[in-house]
């Protein structure tokens, strides 16, 4: 027992040159960063290890044993890192996990490996769109990726996700990359909405012009059809209409969520963030509404702080019950100095 306690004392790391080859980045990318709900039509996350270029000569330290020389503590410093460059030159799998915002925990969200195809995992299975390879891409630098698609993101796809990544190196040895993500919810205020249905309306006239556009060509195309290239613009007509169609189909879509926002209830107000803060609608809604919510007028008076003391100050409101009648909002101030308000926004949910 005393020469194992001696021989864990008395490793020493010696150092060694080793050629290692950073030949791949470990790329994680969110699209949208921050989601807004009901605004936000989709969220995709893509992790994606991608091709690199020049060697690159390191110092690696090489564990020996002094006082037991005939006893090698090894150590594998690419199995242990968490960087997101290294020497890879096949991918063997890649897993997407999400920290559960009630536990803390780790959960896989989709995996791909070299043996099975790229899938959801567990609780996300059936809820998030799957793809990804673990295959290099000849078209592209990627030597492999994994990618998410949620439709209609929520709160629920807020969090913090990691990409991990396992494979072999050019000398055949196990390597290991890893990053992180943080996807962020935010409620959006009533510019942002505004905002929105001013896209949308920009989107209506940039649809009217392509039907416009597209009615020319068809026509172009039908006083150009002859007996010797009848069937070629047969199919190019064909290809107009489905077009013409689809443009059709988007434009009824919005003037449709146009209609009901012009014909929609909504109401605003402002409140004194001060606790628990009960709020009456002053017309009630047929249904529970939507109620969105935002911290304004916020104010701290460092002069009321005295040396040496130091307080920080912060705002926190969200909505803790709503009905057709109403909805009972919590705002909350950190600092006794502090002072703010809080805007409200409620409209039909049905709108989208």
């Amino acid at each position: 027992m005393n020469l194992i306690i001696s021989s864990l004392y008395a490793i020493t790391l010696i150092a060694q040159h080793v050629d290692v080859t950073a030949a791949a980045h470990l790329t994680f990318e969110s699209s949208p960063a921050v989601i807004y709900p009901v605004v936000t039509k989709q969220l995709r996350l893509r992790c994606s290890v991608q091709s690199t270029s020049p060697a690159t000569t390191v110092t690696t330290p090489t564990p020996m044993n002094t006082t037991n020389p005939g006893i090698l503590v090894i150590i594998n410093p690419q199995i242990q890192s968490t960087n997101d460059d290294g020497d890879v030159s096949h991918v063997m799998s890649i897993i997407i996990a999400k920290k559960d915002n009630t536990t803390g925990q780790s959960v896989n969200v989709a995996s791909v490996t070299a043996y099975d195809q790229a899938t959801a995992e567990g609780p996300f299975s059936g809820k998030v769109r799957v793809e990804g390879s673990s295959e290099q891409s000849h078209a592209t630098s990627e030597l492999g990726f994994l990618e998410l698609i949620w439709d209609g993101p929520a709160e629920d796809q807020a969090g913090l996700y990691t990409c991990e990544i396992f494979g072999l190196n050019l000398d055949k040895h196990s390597t290991y990359l890893r990053t992180s993500k943080e996807v962020i919810m935010s409620e959006p205020d009533i510019a942002s909405l505004v905002n929105f249905i001013i896209q949308h309306d920009t989107v209506i006239q940039q649809l009217e012009s392509s039907n416009e556009m597209l009615r020319d060509e068809e026509a172009r195309l039908q006083a150009n059809l002859t007996a010797n290239h009848e069937g070629l613009l047969r199919e190019a007509l064909k290809e107009a209409e489905l077009m013409m169609s689809t443009v059709t189909s988007s434009q009824r879509e919005l003037d449709t969520i146009l209609e009901k926002v012009e014909h929609s209830l909504i109401q605003t107000g402002k409140e004194e963030c001060n606790n628990a803060t009960d709020i009456t609608f002053r017309h009630y809604y047929n249904s529970t509404p939507a109620v969105l919510l935002s911290i304004t007028d916020a104010e701290f008076n460092p002069n009321l702080v005295y040396w040496p003391y130091h307080e920080d100050f912060g705002f926190q409101v969200y909505v803790q019950t709503v009905d057709n009648y109403g909805f009972s909002a919590f705002c909350k101030r950190k600092g006794s100095n502090s002072f703010a308000n809080f805007t409200w926004f409620a409209m039909d949910k049905n709108i989208f």
